[in-house]
């Protein structure tokens, strides 16, 4: 063997000595790092693993602090002053025009009313009797009424 040839095979062997420290070492620390030490295995925290899925879409859920104020609003009142009997809605519902949104209690108008057709009913009869003149019972009860009162004068 030549000297340059020995040079080249020692330098071979070398770089391969080497490279085979080199490897070992870097599997030494893949083993020692895939093998806790007892203090690591003390302070290990348990975790627990999911799979994940792709997904098309997703939900977020959002509170906002606020006030509700209506597009319009009204003030509202009767041509009669009573107490309300029913309500058909509530605040902040929509309503349609004509819709009837409340119902006085009329049982002090209903009797009102009794009252109004009772005198109407007298007036209408007092009108009666103006316009056709007395009946003749009547009118025979007056002459007898006068004819006593005028009898009793004479025995004075």
């Amino acid at each position: 063997m030549t000297k340059r040839h020995k040079l080249l095979t020692t330098t071979l062997l070398i770089s391969l000595m080497g490279a085979s420290y080199g490897l070992w070492g870097t599997a030494r620390g893949f083993l020692a790092e895939a093998s806790p030490s007892v203090d690591e295995q003390r302070n290990a925290v348990s975790v627990m693993t999911t799979t994940l899925e792709a997904q098309n879409a997703y939900q977020v859920r959002r509170q906002f602090t606020g006030e509700f104020m209506p597009t319009r609003e009204s003030d509202l009142s009767f041509q009669l002053a009573g107490q309300i009997d029913n309500l058909f809605v509530n605040d902040g519902e929509t309503v349609e025009e004509k819709q009837i949104l409340a119902t006085l209690d009329t049982r002090r108008i209903q009797a009102e009313r009794v009252r109004l057709v009772a005198e109407k009913q007298q007036a209408s009869a007092v009108l009666d009797e103006l316009n056709n003149g007395s009946r003749q019972e009547d009118i025979d009860a007056a002459i007898a009424e006068v004819n006593d009162l005028k009898s009793e004068g004479e025995l004075r």
